[in-house]
């Protein structure tokens, strides 16, 4: 189902005007991708997640907030990135992107992901496994992009954000007209402004999928007991403590 609303809503500082499509499903807008089109895709929350309690969105607000988002809140998110396996925000995603990928549509990830994390070795080919895992390989129809911090066919944007990356992507490119898809509605609201100043037609999709979904931090609680009991989790003694920690922040 998708739903329209005026883009001059204020978000995060940002004004924008014309209509914004705010969906519950991928399904149509990649339907109706057209050629010569440059289709960009956040990570997190859009093509892959967890679950819709444990490893969620609203579970690491918590614990970044019981752990100050110090060294404890990095071993927590590397520990679940290690143990925990992803899934397609929507089931048939995978097959949606592997089509648009058939007609030669060149698709790549944009991400707010860090390039390195202090808790996992290789996060970039994290990421990628993570992707693969999903069903998704987004090195299939990757544009050559010179950037530093590209690999699997993502753009890790780090704590510089999305916008400068994406801005030097539309520079290298310069497609046709470009759809970019969030789950961040203020991401988006700075995308379409880059693609603006690019002289880029720009069609932004907010996927509301993942905000929807309720979350039960008790239900997050139990499927963390599940992990530890039956997930066949074996920890390092020195990982012992921050797996107390993360039942705290349940």
């Amino acid at each position: 189902m998708a739903h329209y609303w005026p883009l001059q809503v204020v978000c995060g500082g940002f004004f924008l005007f014309g209509s914004l499509c705010a969906t519950e499903s991928l399904r149509g807008p990649l339907e109706r991708v057209a050629d010569g089109t440059l289709v960009v895709l956040d990570i997190d929350d859009t093509l892959i997640c967890y679950g819709d309690h444990l490893g969620s969105e609203s579970w690491f607000v918590e614990c970044f907030a019981r752990t100050s988002g110090g060294a404890e809140f990095h071993r927590l998110a590397g520990l679940l990135a290690h143990h925990l396996p992803v899934q397609p925000v929507e089931e048939e995603l995978p097959r949606w992107i592997a089509h648009l990928q058939e007609r030669g549509v060149m698709v790549v990830g944009l991400t707010r992901r860090e390039p390195t994390h202090p808790a996992v070795e290789d996060w970039m080919g994290k990421t990628g496994e993570q992707l693969l895992s999903a069903g998704f390989d987004l090195t299939l129809t990757a544009p050559d992009v010179d950037h530093s911090h590209y690999a699997h066919g993502v753009i890790f944007g780090g704590r510089d954000g999305k916008a400068q990356a994406f801005g030097d992507l539309l520079d290298q490119l310069c497609p046709e007209r470009v759809m970019v898809i969030d789950d961040r509605y203020s991401d988006l609201a700075q995308l379409v402004e880059v693609a603006e100043n690019c002289g880029i037609e720009c069609e932004p999709i907010w996927y509301i999928a993942r905000l929807i979904r309720p979350y039960d931090s008790e239900v997050a609680a139990q499927e963390l007991e599940a992990l530890l009991d039956f997930g066949g989790v074996l920890l390092e003694e020195a990982d012992r403590e921050c797996w107390a920690l993360l039942e705290r922040c349940e």
